[in-house]
């Protein structure tokens, strides 16, 4: 999910730059709702993101860990 939100970054980017090394130009001045939809795109994809990590990380360190303390207990109790 990192990747990809790396990935709409680097299009915007060239979408409003452009790259002269290899005769790109920007499109953004000629395609407004394409770059508008784009960095949408890109915040959304930055939002899931932080989200996944913030919600789904936890929750599976808390689960494995809650399994680790159950295998211990079984064991030594």
């Amino acid at each position: 999910m990192v990747t990809s939100s790396l990935a709409t970054t680097e299009l915007l980017y060239l979408a409003h730059e452009g790259d002269k090394e290899v005769s790109w130009s920007e499109v953004c001045s000629n395609f407004g709702k394409f770059c508008n939809r784009e960095k949408n795109l890109t915040d959304s994809s930055f939002l899931g993101s932080s989200l996944l990590h913030l919600t789904l990380l936890p929750l599976l360190s808390w689960f494995f860990n809650l399994e680790a303390l159950n295998n211990f207990t079984t064991r030594y109790c």
